[in-house]
């Protein structure tokens, strides 16, 4: 745009709008908003998923994974909460971690599976539970853990596998 005497109109590029008609100068888009074309009068918020941290963008940055934005027009992102992840960049939400997962941290890309020995069966966890004594997991992310079988026995909390009665013994149950 021009001032007092100009011979023609210019328009506002990307990334500026020019508020009102006979304004004589363009501003950058604030921050949560964009222009991604020129000549516009007003700039638009930042959609669901994205961001603008800086003024004068043509485009919104999307959020990175482990990241999300659930509404419009802002400049950051959100970080996942404990129990949740989202793998995916650009989203509105992150999704609870499955059975057998679990997140001890804000920002995860991932859920991580619970270890041999431990178990979840709940979603949106931010630990694993060990096995309780006489059950055991040798798998990782499972929902449970598995009784010991006739013959073997688990003394720990938190066993791997059972372990075997020696010839000449039988199994005892401990009540706690």
């Amino acid at each position: 745009m021009s001032g007092i005497g100009a011979s023609a109109c210019e328009a506002c590029g990307s990334g500026t709008y020019a508020g009102s008609e006979g304004s004589v100068v363009c501003t950058d888009c604030p921050v949560g908003y964009y222009a991604s074309s020129t000549a516009l009068s007003v700039c638009q918020e930042c959609d669901l998923g994205r961001h603008a941290a800086e003024t004068g963008k043509t485009t919104c940055d999307k959020c990175n994974a482990g990241k999300f934005q659930n509404k419009t027009g802002k400049i950051a992102c959100e970080l996942c909460e404990r129990g949740r992840a989202q793998g995916s960049s650009g989203q509105s939400a992150c999704e609870l971690c499955e059975r057998g997962k679990y997140t001890a941290r804000n920002t995860t890309v991932d859920c991580t599976a619970c270890t041999s020995g431990k178990y979840q069966d709940a979603e949106g966890q931010t630990e694993c539970i060990d096995c309780e004594m006489g059950k055991s997991q040798s798998t990782t992310g499972r929902e449970a853990c598995e009784s010991c079988d006739a013959g073997k026995y688990s003394d720990d909390v938190g066993a791997n596998k059972c372990t075997e009665c020696e010839d000449g013994t039988d199994v005892v149950t401990v009540l706690a």
